[in-house]
Parts: C-alpha cells; structure tokens; sequence
C-alpha cells in the first residue's frame, strides 16, 4: 500500500494520545485518503493483509480509534462488509 501523503503524517501528536503502533498506521493511512476526498473502504480483513496484522486487531484498533474521536466509521453491511473509515474533526485537527 503506498501512502501518498507520508508529508501529513500526524505521529507526534497521536503517540502523546497513547494510540498503538497499529493504530497509529491505521489513523495516518485514513488521514491520507482524506487528502484525496475520498474514505478509505475495505473490510476489516481486507485493511489487515495490507499492513500485515490480522482483521481481529484492525477491529480492535478501529474500536479504540472511535472511542478516542479520531475517526468515523459509515456501515458497509449493504455493501459487501466494506466499512468507509473518514477522519473526525479532531483528527484533520492534529495535521
């Protein structure tokens, strides 16, 4: 996967948040898409094989994401479990 917008990376200020490594991954890879207008879209098992952690832990993460108000999940049970993940606020805030 490559991340177009490395440049916006928000890392400084979501460690001082106590997010995990994977978490951090995930939140700067949302943020990134965003810089296109566009949510990132992919099951939770999708999103692990392509940062190579399990689907179990992108769930957790992205639990622990919202919990945190950094990212909005939209459903995707319509479409084929493919959840579009957006930045909140608070998140677009930190870059």
């Amino acid at each position: 996967m490559y991340i177009k917008y490395l440049k916006y990376a928000v890392v400084d200020s979501l460690v001082q948040l106590g997010v995990s490594p994977s978490q951090l991954l995930l939140a700067n890879i949302i943020i990134s898409f965003s810089h296109d207008r566009k949510p990132l879209i992919g099951g939770y098992s999708t999103l692990g094989k392509l940062i190579n952690i399990s689907g179990k832990t992108v769930q957790r993460d992205i639990k622990q994401l919202q919990e945190l108000k950094l990212i909005t999940v939209k459903s995707g049970r319509h479409q084929r479990n493919a959840n579009q993940y957006m930045p909140s606020k608070k998140l677009k805030a930190l870059c």
